[in-house]
């Protein structure tokens, strides 16, 4: 296409522009994107991008006249050719298909190390959440030594808050420390091993 249209966020007419987003870009931005790549004997181009929805949500499903999202749907239109006819060639083929190839390793190795130091994150959070559920479990215990026994109203009012607000931190502590820490480990192994295979399925396809 001829690059206008789609500016698809903190466009003029959306509800959720706020007046600093149109002084700073009148007509829009353009960060929303539809990805394509042409195959083999395959020629692909942008003719037309716009967007289709409506500016405002129908009256019937709002009370009020708003905006779908603060980002505007986009749509494209492709031009897709054959150009079987003119021959392959083969050596541009081989070298898109490893530049790709090692753009998307490249991506992917990244990919993984910023999961490895999430995974360095949970574990020192799960530390910090047990270490912080029993040093909270000794004070909640500390409160029934003789101490704190008074025939005060007032005191005992005060531990009692005391011991209330140590068993919810101690309750929070133990679930971050082991069930939502688990949950999160096992996402982040899970993502992992989904991008070993995609680097792994990569140099198979590359060395063929």
């Amino acid at each position: 296409g001829d690059g206008k249209g789609g500016e698809t966020n903190a466009t003029p007419y959306n509800t959720y522009t706020t007046a600093q987003e149109k002084l700073e870009s009148p007509m829009g931005k353009r960060i929303d994107y539809i990805l394509y790549t042409a195959g083999p004997n395959m020629r692909v181009s942008s003719s037309e991008c716009k967007l289709p929805l409506p500016r405002r949500i129908p009256t019937s499903l709002s009370s009020k006249e708003v905006s779908y999202s603060d980002h505007e749907g986009v749509c494209a239109t492709l031009r897709i050719e054959d150009v079987k006819e003119q021959g392959p060639d083969v050596r541009n083929l081989v070298r898109q298909k490893s530049s790709f190839c090692q753009d998307r390793h490249r991506c992917v190795k990244s990919s993984i190390e910023l999961i490895d130091k999430a995974l360095v994150a949970a574990n020192f959070d799960r530390l910090f959440y047990l270490g912080s559920f029993f040093i909270l479990l000794l004070l909640f215990v500390a409160s029934f030594t003789e101490y704190f026994l008074t025939e005060s109203f007032i005191i005992d009012s005060i531990v009692f808050v005391y011991r209330f607000i140590l068993t919810l931190c101690s309750i929070y502590s133990l679930f971050m420390g082991t069930i939502f820490n688990r949950k999160e480990k096992n996402a982040l192994l899970g993502s992992k091993a989904t991008l070993q295979l995609i680097i792994s399925e990569a140099n198979f396809d590359f060395d063929m």
